[in-house]
């Protein structure tokens, strides 16, 4: 409402410098951190980026525009947007922090790591940074290395969900499930509106046939995510259907979110796994198919084709 306002008005003065002063008050008054909260924006980018023309300090500008970026599933956008600033020397541990993000997020593990460990040298309590090292250690298969580093975050801050999440994911890959349901109920006990715990906490009781208590978790994790329309909640939602077998409405989730990223190769993933689990191998097989053109690393798509043709 009324922030939108002043920034057209902003725009609309053609005295720099009675821009300048009314973009510091502005950003005086409310503060980055709240701006980004207000979901009754219709245009965030747009108006982020008109910010960055008049603020004195961009660095939670960049940082924050590239979050946006990142949290609507386009961290290609994020490192277009801070590369080009990094480059330039503007290396706050703001902007390198979410420079790593977007990395990490486009699979660019080794540079993303350099860049983790740049954000701990200007900082050595950043928890945010220490997670994230440990979670590309983790997806580099390094269990041990990110275990200790998941724990050094932990020394820092002991309600950082997402440090609990990628433990719990350690301890389901060693088969300890009776640590993995503890760290997820001090995940619930910390962020108790976050979807990720009790869809977790659901799987690991369906493994268990505990499938009525995974059902009442489903049921949670369903009702936090069906509220949320960013790209990662939806393709969250998408997982979750699939595991409550509603499987129609699963696959129209995923050829929704297909629209969005034609060229996703996760997202074809799990539309081959519906199609696969509607009866439709055919379409499944084709779906694996091309994806490993083009990707022919794809490890998921190479073990579904091998697990449909051992059927």
């Amino acid at each position: 409402g009324f922030f939108i306002y002043f920034i057209l008005l902003i725009d609309r003065i053609k005295k720099e410098k009675l821009k300048i002063i009314l973009t510091t008050l502005i950003f005086l008054l409310y503060g980055t951190r709240t701006i980004l909260r207000n979901y009754d924006w219709k245009q965030p980018e747009e108006l982020y980026i008109k910010s960055l023309r008049y603020s004195f300090y961009p660095a939670q500008l960049y940082g924050n525009l590239a979050y946006l970026y990142i949290i609507n599933g386009q961290p290609e956008k994020a490192y277009q947007l801070l590369h080009p600033v990094i480059e330039r020397g503007f290396k706050t541990e703001s902007i390198l922090y979410m420079y790593g993000v977007s990395l990490k997020n486009l699979r660019i593990y080794q540079q993303a790591e350099k860049i983790f460990l740049e954000v701990i040298k200007i900082n050595p309590k950043n928890y945010e940074a220490l997670t994230e090292l440990g979670e590309i250690y983790f997806l580099k298969n390094e269990i041990e290395k990110a275990k200790k580093t998941l724990e050094k975050s932990l020394d820092l801050k002991r309600e950082y969900p997402k440090t609990y999440f990628i433990l719990c994911q350690i301890c389901q890959i060693k088969g300890e499930k009776e640590e993995a349901i503890y760290y997820l109920d001090r995940l619930i006990n910390f962020a108790p509106d976050d979807f990720y715990p009790y869809y977790i906490k659901g799987l690991i009781l369906k493994q268990n046939s505990e499938f009525e208590k995974a059902n009442e978790n489903f049921k949670i994790a369903y009702s936090i995510l069906k509220k949320r329309n960013d790209f990662y909640s939806i393709f969250n939602l998408g997982l979750l259907l699939k595991e409550m077998n509603r499987i129609d409405e699963a696959l129209d989730t995923f050829n929704y979110l297909k629209k969005l990223k034609p060229e996703d190769i996760e997202i074809m993933n799990e539309i081959g796994i519906c199609y696969a689990l509607k009866g439709e191998e055919l379409k499944a097989k084709e779906i694996w198919e091309s994806i490993l053109k083009k990707d022919p690393l794809y490890y998921p798509a190479r073990e579904n084709l091998k697990k449909l043709s051992e059927n």
